[in-house]
């Protein structure tokens, strides 16, 4: 895996590959519901001239040709269990 720092130890290692397995089965589940236009897009915003990546562009499934950008993010229970809205750096990502 890319990024990966080598001093990381096993069990973080573990949970970013589960991640990364969960990552393509969704992408994987959005192109089975023929809702899948792009997995891992570069995108460019023209207003403020930047390129960044986005990890599917979808259907909005309006059908009238709407795109929406998605980031996939994967949590444990434990964690899932405590959120109460989304996460400020997970929507500030996309944003």
């Amino acid at each position: 895996m890319l990024g990966i720092d080598k001093e990381m130890n096993q069990d973080t290692r573990d949970i970013l590959e589960e991640g990364t397995v969960m990552h393509r089965a969704i992408q994987n589940n959005l192109k089975k519901a023929n809702l899948l236009i792009k997995a891992e897009a570069e995108v460019f915003d023209v207003k403020h001239n930047i390129t960044g990546h986005v990890d599917a562009i979808i259907k909005d499934g309006l059908g009238g040709g709407g795109k929406r950008a998605v980031e996939i993010k994967t949590i444990n229970s434990k964690g899932f269990d405590k959120l109460m809205r989304p996460k400020r750096e997970n929507v500030s990502q996309l944003n």
